[in-house]
Protein backbone atom coordinates (compact mmCIF):
# COMPACT_ATOMS: atom_id res chain seq x y z
CA UNK A 1 0.00 0.00 0.00
CA UNK A 2 2.84 2.28 0.66
CA UNK A 3 4.07 1.67 -2.81
CA UNK A 4 0.77 2.48 -4.45
CA UNK A 5 0.53 5.65 -2.39
CA UNK A 6 3.96 6.75 -3.62
CA UNK A 7 3.00 6.02 -7.24
CA UNK A 8 -0.19 8.00 -6.82
CA UNK A 9 1.72 10.96 -5.40
CA UNK A 10 4.18 10.84 -8.32
CA UNK A 11 1.30 10.65 -10.75
CA UNK A 12 -0.44 13.62 -9.10
CA UNK A 13 2.80 15.62 -9.11
CA UNK A 14 3.20 14.91 -12.83
CA UNK A 15 -0.44 15.64 -13.73
CA UNK A 16 -0.84 18.91 -11.79
CA UNK A 17 1.55 20.90 -14.05
CA UNK A 18 -0.11 19.31 -17.09
CA UNK A 19 -3.52 20.45 -15.85
CA UNK A 20 -2.22 24.04 -15.73
CA UNK A 21 -0.44 23.81 -19.11
CA UNK A 22 -3.38 22.23 -20.94
CA UNK A 23 -5.66 25.37 -20.85
CA UNK A 24 -2.73 27.55 -21.90
CA UNK A 25 -2.04 25.26 -24.88
CA UNK A 26 -5.72 25.28 -25.87
CA UNK A 27 -5.85 29.09 -25.82
CA UNK A 28 -2.65 29.35 -27.89
CA UNK A 29 -3.99 26.90 -30.45
CA UNK A 30 -7.24 28.84 -30.74
CA UNK A 31 -5.35 32.11 -31.29
CA UNK A 32 -2.78 30.76 -33.75
CA UNK A 33 -5.02 28.42 -35.75
CA UNK A 34 -6.68 31.18 -37.89
CA UNK A 35 -3.27 32.52 -38.80
CA UNK A 36 -2.09 29.11 -39.99
CA UNK A 37 -5.12 28.30 -42.13
CA UNK A 38 -4.23 28.04 -45.79
CA UNK A 39 -7.73 27.50 -47.09
CA UNK A 40 -9.83 30.02 -49.04
CA UNK A 41 -10.20 33.37 -47.34
CA UNK A 42 -13.68 34.69 -46.57
CA UNK A 43 -15.04 37.22 -49.10
CA UNK A 44 -14.90 40.86 -48.02
CA UNK A 45 -17.66 43.14 -49.30
CA UNK A 46 -16.61 46.75 -50.07
CA UNK A 47 -19.52 49.15 -50.61
CA UNK A 48 -19.61 50.76 -54.09
CA UNK A 49 -19.39 54.17 -52.46
CA UNK A 50 -15.77 53.53 -51.50
CA UNK A 51 -14.59 51.83 -54.68
CA UNK A 52 -12.46 54.11 -56.84
CA UNK A 53 -12.03 53.37 -60.50
CA UNK A 54 -8.45 54.55 -60.66
CA UNK A 55 -5.26 52.80 -61.43
CA UNK A 56 -2.80 53.44 -58.63
CA UNK A 57 0.27 55.35 -59.76
CA UNK A 58 3.40 53.30 -59.45
CA UNK A 59 6.27 55.33 -58.10
CA UNK A 60 9.20 55.51 -60.44
CA UNK A 61 12.73 55.42 -59.12
CA UNK A 62 14.14 58.87 -58.44
CA UNK A 63 10.84 60.78 -58.33
CA UNK A 64 10.05 60.46 -54.64
CA UNK A 65 11.99 63.63 -53.77
CA UNK A 66 10.59 65.87 -56.53
CA UNK A 67 8.11 68.37 -55.11
CA UNK A 68 6.31 70.80 -57.39
CA UNK A 69 5.02 73.73 -55.41
CA UNK A 70 3.92 77.27 -56.02
CA UNK A 71 1.00 79.58 -55.60
CA UNK A 72 -2.17 78.78 -57.55
CA UNK A 73 -2.57 80.68 -60.80
CA UNK A 74 -5.04 83.48 -60.18
CA UNK A 75 -7.00 85.60 -62.60
CA UNK A 76 -5.54 88.99 -63.45
CA UNK A 77 -8.02 91.85 -63.11
CA UNK A 78 -8.01 94.63 -65.67
CA UNK A 79 -9.37 97.65 -63.81
CA UNK A 80 -8.69 101.22 -62.73
CA UNK A 81 -5.38 101.01 -60.87
CA UNK A 82 -6.23 101.97 -57.28
CA UNK A 83 -2.57 102.56 -56.42
CA UNK A 84 -1.84 105.02 -59.23
CA UNK A 85 -1.08 108.54 -58.09
CA UNK A 86 -2.64 111.67 -59.53
CA UNK A 87 -5.87 110.23 -60.90
CA UNK A 88 -8.81 112.62 -60.97
CA UNK A 89 -12.29 111.13 -60.59
CA UNK A 90 -15.26 112.29 -62.61
CA UNK A 91 -17.60 113.70 -59.98
CA UNK A 92 -21.14 113.17 -61.21
CA UNK A 93 -22.54 116.14 -59.27
CA UNK A 94 -19.86 118.44 -60.69
CA UNK A 95 -20.47 117.12 -64.22
CA UNK A 96 -24.19 117.87 -63.93
CA UNK A 97 -23.33 121.31 -62.51
CA UNK A 98 -21.11 122.10 -65.53
CA UNK A 99 -23.83 121.16 -68.05
CA UNK A 100 -27.32 120.32 -66.88
CA UNK A 101 -28.03 118.21 -69.97
CA UNK A 102 -24.98 116.21 -70.97
CA UNK A 103 -24.54 113.87 -73.91
CA UNK A 104 -20.83 113.27 -74.37
CA UNK A 105 -19.19 110.34 -76.17
CA UNK A 106 -15.47 109.81 -75.65
CA UNK A 107 -13.14 107.47 -77.49
CA UNK A 108 -9.85 106.72 -75.74
CA UNK A 109 -6.84 104.45 -76.00
CA UNK A 110 -5.32 102.31 -73.23
CA UNK A 111 -1.64 101.72 -73.89
CA UNK A 112 0.42 98.68 -72.77
CA UNK A 113 1.41 100.47 -69.53
CA UNK A 114 -2.25 101.10 -68.65
CA UNK A 115 -2.39 104.86 -69.30
CA UNK A 116 -5.64 106.19 -70.79
CA UNK A 117 -5.36 108.86 -73.48
CA UNK A 118 -8.45 110.54 -74.92
CA UNK A 119 -8.51 110.40 -78.73
CA UNK A 120 -11.79 112.14 -79.52
CA UNK A 121 -14.64 113.86 -77.69
CA UNK A 122 -18.09 114.25 -79.20
CA UNK A 123 -19.70 116.77 -76.83
CA UNK A 124 -22.80 117.46 -78.97
CA UNK A 125 -22.57 121.19 -78.37
CA UNK A 126 -21.69 120.90 -74.67
CA UNK A 127 -18.01 121.96 -74.73
CA UNK A 128 -17.71 122.57 -70.98
CA UNK A 129 -18.77 119.00 -70.14
CA UNK A 130 -16.48 117.60 -72.86
CA UNK A 131 -13.49 119.58 -71.57
CA UNK A 132 -14.13 118.50 -67.96
CA UNK A 133 -14.38 114.81 -68.96
CA UNK A 134 -11.25 115.00 -71.16
CA UNK A 135 -9.30 116.56 -68.28
CA UNK A 136 -10.37 113.83 -65.84
CA UNK A 137 -10.04 110.81 -68.15
CA UNK A 138 -6.51 111.77 -69.27
CA UNK A 139 -5.34 111.15 -65.67
CA UNK A 140 -6.77 107.62 -65.39
CA UNK A 141 -4.49 104.59 -65.28
CA UNK A 142 -5.48 100.95 -65.58
CA UNK A 143 -3.70 97.77 -64.55
CA UNK A 144 -1.51 96.81 -67.56
CA UNK A 145 -3.35 93.63 -68.60
CA UNK A 146 -5.25 94.94 -71.66
CA UNK A 147 -4.68 97.53 -74.36
CA UNK A 148 -6.69 99.05 -77.17
CA UNK A 149 -9.69 101.31 -77.67
CA UNK A 150 -12.34 101.97 -75.02
CA UNK A 151 -15.42 104.21 -75.38
CA UNK A 152 -17.45 106.11 -72.77
CA UNK A 153 -20.90 107.67 -73.14
CA UNK A 154 -21.96 110.10 -70.42
CA UNK A 155 -25.68 110.74 -70.82
CA UNK A 156 -27.39 113.13 -68.43
CA UNK A 157 -30.93 112.59 -69.66
CA UNK A 158 -30.83 108.89 -68.78
CA UNK A 159 -28.35 109.53 -65.98
CA UNK A 160 -26.13 106.74 -67.31
CA UNK A 161 -22.49 106.06 -67.98
CA UNK A 162 -22.07 103.43 -70.67
CA UNK A 163 -18.68 101.77 -71.24
CA UNK A 164 -17.79 99.83 -74.40
CA UNK A 165 -14.65 97.78 -73.75
CA UNK A 166 -15.15 95.35 -76.63
CA UNK A 167 -12.07 96.56 -78.53
CA UNK A 168 -9.65 95.99 -75.65
CA UNK A 169 -7.29 93.06 -76.16
CA UNK A 170 -5.48 91.17 -73.36
CA UNK A 171 -1.73 91.65 -73.10
CA UNK A 172 -0.01 88.21 -73.16
CA UNK A 173 0.46 87.20 -69.51
CA UNK A 174 1.26 83.49 -69.71
CA UNK A 175 -1.10 81.08 -67.97
CA UNK A 176 -3.30 83.61 -66.17
CA UNK A 177 -6.70 84.65 -67.46
CA UNK A 178 -7.53 88.37 -67.67
CA UNK A 179 -10.96 89.45 -66.39
CA UNK A 180 -12.56 92.91 -66.27
CA UNK A 181 -12.97 94.74 -62.97
CA UNK A 182 -14.01 98.35 -62.36
CA UNK A 183 -13.43 100.23 -65.63
CA UNK A 184 -14.37 103.71 -64.45
CA UNK A 185 -13.50 106.28 -61.81
CA UNK A 186 -16.84 108.07 -61.62
CA UNK A 187 -17.92 108.97 -58.09
CA UNK A 188 -21.17 110.24 -56.68
CA UNK A 189 -24.81 109.22 -56.73
CA UNK A 190 -27.61 109.54 -59.22
CA UNK A 191 -26.20 107.64 -62.22
CA UNK A 192 -26.34 104.09 -63.51
CA UNK A 193 -23.46 102.16 -65.02
CA UNK A 194 -23.91 100.10 -68.16
CA UNK A 195 -21.55 97.99 -70.25
CA UNK A 196 -21.91 97.28 -73.96
CA UNK A 197 -21.73 98.76 -77.42
CA UNK A 198 -23.44 102.06 -78.23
Amino acid sequence: MNMSKIKREKLVKALVPLLFLLPVLVVLILLIAPLLSFGPQPRIHIPHLFIKEEVPMIRRPGTSAIVLAGPPIQDLVFQINPGAAGMTPVKWAQLIAVELVIDVKIEAEVNSEGFLRVISVDDRGRPAAGAYLRQCLNTWKYTPYKRGRIRFWFHGGNRTVTIDASQLQPVPTGEARVVDGTLHYVVGEGFQLRYGAF
